[in-house]
């Protein structure tokens, strides 16, 4: 949500015995990050399910407090920041539980542009590894390229935990076109009114978008299904060998080496 207000009093109307902590987070801001972890560790022993899920849009180049262009910071490399410091939490989880604990990440098949693709990993001299390109080339390829960063990551930071043998899976999931406030980072015009008439004619509702993190998140996941969803995409619920759309993203994506890349230049970027 955009704001706290009233949250917890929203859920309790729905869910009048829920459990509710309503805590404050800028996923734009690493300040505010590391100080939402810290608030979460002094609270909490472990983490079942730890849903990535901020999103943004816009057409205007903005940097962040920490020097970050804005989409980038947001839907990506701050994430990877309360991942990495709420980790150990999650894996205790797993570590405590028969079922799986994991981390989703809510990504978008916008990452599936080729050509952003190739903008974002540029094969070194030797052919056997990628320079990772943050950079601005345009601000209609920031959100594209933060979420195809996204998967990467996630796909290698799956298998670093498939590694450690962790009980703790990392998947992937495409929400679909849903209706909501991302585009206000747009200003009133047409781009920003053709995003909103669109959701409106074609688009899924908040609900609906939420099916497939709901599905990853309650699921439960025996041995062999664990390796089917683990660094996965999933989308309407299904695994990324059953979408259709999974032909057209772009060959980095399967690449080890070049999520290894992805991972190292966040890692470089977070100084962790």
């Amino acid at each position: 949500c955009r704001s706290t207000q009233n949250v917890e009093k929203e859920i309790r109307n729905i869910i009048p015995d829920a459990d509710v902590h309503v805590k404050k987070l800028d996923l734009s801001s690493t300040k505010s990050v590391r100080a939402f972890a810290d608030e979460i560790k002094s609270s909490f022993e472990v983490i079942d399910i730890l849903i990535n899920n901020a999103g943004m849009l816009t057409d205007k180049k903005k940097e962040t407090e920490d020097g970050f262009e804005l989409t980038i910071a947001t839907n990506y490399i701050c994430h990877a920041l309360l991942n990495h410091l709420l980790l150990d939490l999650v894996k205790r989880a797993g570590q405590l539980r028969s079922d799986c604990s994991r981390i989703i990440l809510v990504s978008d098949l916008a990452a599936a542009d080729k050509r952003i693709a190739s903008d974002f990993c540029n094969p070194r001299s030797d052919n056997k590894s990628y320079d990772i390109n943050f950079g601005v080339q345009s601000m209609d390829n920031q959100y594209p390229k933060s979420k195809l960063a996204q998967i990467m990551y996630g796909k290698h930071l799956a298998k670093l935990l498939e590694e450690e043998k962790c009980n703790t899976i990392v998947a992937s999931c495409h929400p679909g076109f849903v209706r909501t406030d991302a585009v206000q980072g747009f200003d009133p015009g047409f781009k920003r009114n053709m995003f909103i008439y669109t959701g409106y004619v074609v688009g899924k509702t908040a609900l609906q978008g939420a099916q497939t993190a709901l599905h990853l998140a309650t699921s439960r996941f025996d041995e062999l299904n664990v390796k089917k969803a683990n660094g996965k995409l999933f989308s309407d619920c299904r695994t990324q060998e059953q979408c259709i759309f999974w032909s057209l993203m772009p060959k980095y994506i399967e690449d080890p080496v070049a999520c290894k890349n992805v991972w190292d230049e966040t890692m470089k970027m977070l100084n962790l």
